[in-house]
């Protein structure tokens, strides 16, 4: 699967945009080609994670990036790599209108690229990055993007295979990308990014703002505002999507009761377990376990078959 998202309002990447939301779109079977014009803030629902890799290009604008433990301030230019299941999500800025490309492939799809010099995974697999491209740089991403759009509305015979070229060209350009300072350089709320990271490692116990407060030496409101700023959402939230996607994982890969699952993540009962994980997901989670033990029994018929 090779696959350019698009999305209208609440899109598959996630973005709540209230306002004028442009976008050209070529769409057949399983590949999606797009470029977003948002002329009005907006920001993605919620932290989410996907079980591909993106490549987020900042065309024009400015963005606030959450990604992983850290916020980033991206402006037009940037591009950044995530990496399979990375939790991000990106924020308003100043600037309100922004123009952004999404490009999500599967690990099959990096490996039917004709590449013999390079492994166009380990760009994901080292980690997600945000990388401050230079001026010619911009030019030759921005160059390979259109022309995938452009080939895209061709339809001409030969179209798939070229467009497996300029992807193939984008993996190159990137991957003599020197990232070294990149992340160093755009990243921001150091405060705020240690907050994160410990919530990361204690999100299974209560946790109060009078703790954080204490600990960061930082006043309940001063501490609750950057936060806010830094990741836009307030530390219980977080706590929150953060115990709600281990939730998740222990629901897919482990066979712990759902009981268990809601005592081990710290959400103090299981009605209130239950309550969250609906709102999050729009179903229970016995139901979301029954859901993904049935898609494996379908998937391995079909490979029996």
């Amino acid at each position: 699967m090779l696959s350019f998202q698009a999305g209208n309002g609440y899109n598959q990447a996630g973005d709540a945009s209230m306002g004028t939301h442009n976008q050209i779109t070529y769409i057949q079977d399983d590949l999606r080609i797009s470029l977003d014009e948002f002329a009005v803030s907006g920001s993605m629902a919620s932290i989410h994670a996907h079980n591909t890799y993106e490549i987020y290009y900042l065309y024009a604008g400015e963005r606030f990036l959450y990604l992983n433990q850290t916020t980033y301030h991206l402006k037009k230019g940037d591009l950044v790599l995530i990496n399979a299941y990375d939790r991000h999500r990106t924020i308003a800025a100043s600037v309100n209108e922004h123009q952004r490309f999404l490009v999500m492939l599967n690990e099959q799809s990096l490996q039917l690229l004709p590449l013999t010099e390079i492994d166009a995974a380990e760009l994901f697999h080292r980690g997600s990055s945000v990388l401050r491209l230079s001026r010619e740089e911009q030019a030759a991403v921005e160059h390979l993007l259109f022309r995938l759009l452009q080939e895209r509305k061709s339809g001409q015979p030969g179209c798939r295979n070229m467009m497996q070229a300029l992807v193939t060209e984008l993996m190159i350009t990137l991957f003599r990308h020197q990232p070294a300072a990149d992340n160093r350089m755009l990243a921001f709320h150091d405060r705020a990014a240690e907050m994160m990271k410990y919530l990361n490692a204690h999100y299974r116990r209560s946790i109060t703002i009078m703790e954080l407060s204490e600990r960061f030496a930082l006043s309940r409101f001063h501490l609750s505002r950057l936060f806010k700023s830094a990741t836009g959402f307030t530390v219980i939230d977080y706590i929150h999507h953060v115990r709600l996607l281990e939730a998740r994982q222990l629901l897919r890969s482990t066979s712990h009761s759902v009981s268990s699952i809601a005592d081990m993540l710290g959400f103090g009962s299981l009605a209130h377990f239950e309550r969250m994980f609906k709102r999050s997901t729009g179903t229970s989670p016995t139901l979301f376990r029954k859901l993904l033990s049935e898609s494996k029994g379908d998937f391995r018929r079909k490979e029996d078959d």
